[in-house]
């Protein structure tokens, strides 16, 4: 990105990155702080959108009644809720849109942008 920073701000070209590997806003502080040493602060607006972990949440979605069944097999969660590891929703593209709407002109997200 650091490369690339000063060709993004020039010709107001937008980017969104999937990293869904990495922490969001870590990246997205990481993205500021390139952009302050190369002398663009204050010219890319950078967004984040996250949310797509569920995992510490998903004692309290069960609790209020949410099933979150098995896409495959149907299943409620709650049968196999002693061995989840991980919870991740699709949030889609929507997110991500808000935020090129809003003005962002880089978008770094962990949620995976599917068609809705």
């Amino acid at each position: 990105m650091e490369r690339i920073l000063p060709i993004l701000a020039q010709r107001k070209i937008r980017v969104t990155a999937n990293a869904g590997g990495v922490n969001p806003r870590a990246c997205a502080a990481a993205v500021a702080d390139a952009a302050r040493r190369l002398g663009l602060k204050g010219k890319l607006k950078i967004g984040v959108v996250s949310g797509d972990d569920l995992l510490t949440r998903l004692d309290g979605l069960l609790a209020r009644g949410h099933s979150l069944r098995n896409l495959d097999t149907g299943r409620p969660l709650g049968d196999v809720r002693d061995r989840v590891l991980s919870a991740n929703a699709y949030l889609g593209a929507w997110p991500i849109v808000e935020a090129l709407r809003t003005g962002a002109d880089i978008v770094i997200t962990d949620a995976s942008p599917t068609p809705d």
